[in-house]
């Protein structure tokens, strides 16, 4: 079997972050990817409207002090001008990062599935384009890298306030409805 190398005093504390602080974490940002202010932006929304939970995600940092993960968080902080509580972890070998964020997703339609909400995944793609819609962008297929995104809890909010959503999901099962068009579009 493979043997994992342990890293020496990694730490994980819980720490209230202000957008200075963030600012001086930002600064230790030296080996990252691209920042997407479009994510950024809407994290800020998020921590703007005070949907933005703790979850156990954690920013990351080096032996060395280099921030490994938590670049976005760190940046929607500062751009929504708020404090949030967050795990930071210090003390990881700079390898780490190429474990980090890697895997696979969870979905809003997995959420769904996770409340015992039944076709998760159509409803999420219905709600994201009612959403869409509704701010001003029509296409029917395809929307703009550009559009505000919905969080999961976001939709989960949605859904679970509104039954407009659960009747769009049953049109859209509908056989005749998925003969004419895919279910987004038809919910």
């Amino acid at each position: 079997s493979a043997v994992t190398t342990l890293v020496p005093d990694p730490t994980m504390l819980l720490e209230i972050i202000d957008p200075q602080r963030a600012k001086e974490m930002l600064g230790m940002n030296s080996r990252n990817r691209n920042m997407a202010q479009t994510v950024v932006a809407n994290y800020a929304r998020q921590m703007s409207e005070g949907k933005w939970l703790l979850n156990g995600d954690a920013i990351r940092f080096a032996q060395d002090g280099t921030l490994l993960d938590g670049q976005h968080r760190l940046a929607g902080v500062v751009l929504a001008n708020v404090t949030i509580q967050c795990w930071v972890g210090r003390g990881f070998t700079n390898e780490a990062q190429l474990t980090m964020d890697a895997q696979r997703k969870r979905t809003a339609g997995n959420h769904l599935a996770m409340l015992g909400i039944a076709d998760g995944n159509k409803l999420a793609a219905i709600v994201r384009m009612v959403s869409h819609w509704k701010t001003g962008e029509r296409s029917m297929y395809g929307f703009g890298g550009q559009a505000e995104q919905l969080s999961s809890i976001e939709i989960a909010d949605l859904v679970k306030g509104d039954e407009m959503y659960q009747h769009a999901l049953t049109n859209a099962n509908m056989t005749v409805t998925r003969s004419i068009a895919p279910s987004r579009p038809a919910g």
